[in-house]
């Protein structure tokens, strides 16, 4: 199998630079970068992510080489408007509402003026849920069983707990098939594992999983430089509900937003946002309830396409925000755009 080419870190500075990047912005084509963003590293809590100090190197380090901070909002009015887009525009996105988020927007974002959005799942907020992904996660962490296998639903599955490395294993295997069983409700599923696994499964999340509040979310509003937009009622993947139930996750996410907040976003992120966690259908349903776009967290540069512009502008893809600067500043330019274009 041909892999591309690897580019060392220093050749990576000089080819997303300013200079580089007007020589080769025709090969952006109405392209843009849209990043997206999780959780803060807590390594106690076994939950990964990145550093205050890490997010502000890789911003300084766009800064320095020519890109431009933009909102998703600004992002997809132009696209919307057929105006021209800058290939150096760059957007922030931040999914799920956990409070260390707020930190983190706080201390890295607005300190380099840059605007990110923030998608809200509206339960986990009113403190009706916390993410069945991260129910499972908790499991999966806190468990002292040391059970050769689990059932979900009426599936199998060979689970080991000696080291970290065994429980991360044995959780993707379990969360990955409950992110395409039509028939499961996965809050059902984290419930009955834990009962498994001699989990006390807490109703309201422990601390390290803890959402941020509406109050905090205006406080971000009013700094001018963060946006809210839904991500679903309880973060179920949409593919696998019925017509009224996407309906319900949409709609209902939808206003909970405009009543609590004073200038929401009207773009929707599909929770997992893979291929396939979302349809036809689904893209047809937020349409037709006033959406204007929605994200997804397939790997990629955002445009809108000339052939059937509107349907993909439902399904953006995002690059998930990397660990090392020279992959930021990758991702930001036209540089990945041309490691595509390389044949393998």
């Amino acid at each position: 199998m041909s892999v591309k080419p690897s580019i060392p870190n220093t050749a990576v500075r000089l080819l997303t630079g300013p200079l580089s990047r007007a020589l080769f912005r025709p090969l952006m084509r109405d392209r843009a970068t849209i990043f997206m963003l999780h959780r803060l590293e807590n390594a106690e809590a076994g939950i990964h992510g990145h550093s205050i100090e890490f997010i502000l190197t890789a911003l300084k380090a766009l800064k320095e080489s020519g890109a431009k901070f933009v909102s998703l909002r600004t992002l997809v009015a132009a696209w919307r408007s057929s105006a021209k887009i800058d290939p150096d525009w760059v957007a922030f996105t931040i999914d799920d509402g956990f409070a260390d988020q707020a930190y983190m927007v706080n201390e890295a974002f607005v300190p380099m003026q840059c605007p990110v959005t923030i998608f809200l799942i509206s339960d986990f907020l009113d403190r009706r849920c916390w993410p069945w992904d991260d129910q499972l996660a908790f499991v999966f962490r806190t468990t002292k069983t040391s059970v050769p296998e689990v059932h979900v639903g009426e599936q199998r599955f060979d689970v080991r707990f000696s080291t970290l490395r065994d429980r991360a294993v044995s959780l993707d295997r379990v969360r990955d098939y409950c992110k395409i069983q039509r028939a499961l409700n996965p809050y059902e599923v984290a419930q009955k594992l834990a009962t498994q696994l001699g989990v006390e499964l807490p109703q309201q999340p422990p601390e390290a999983y803890r959402a941020i509040s509406w109050d905090a979310a205006r406080a971000l509003e009013r700094t001018g430089l963060v946006e809210f937009g839904p991500h679903s009622v309880t973060h179920r993947i949409v593919a696998t509900l019925s017509e009224s139930e996407v309906r319900n996750e949409l709609s209902m996410s939808w206003k909970r937003l405009r009543d609590e907040l004073n200038a929401p976003l009207a773009i929707f992120a599909w929770p997992t946002g893979r291929s396939g966690d979302f349809e036809a259908k689904d893209i047809a349903i937020a349409q037709e309830l006033g959406l204007q776009a929605s994200v997804s967290s397939q790997a990629g540069y955002a445009y809108r396409r000339p052939v059937e512009p509107w349907q993909t502008l439902y399904q953006l893809p995002r690059f998930s925000f990397p660990n090392e600067v020279s992959t930021v500043l990758r991702y930001a330019s036209w540089l990945e755009r041309g490691r595509e274009l390389i044949p393998v």
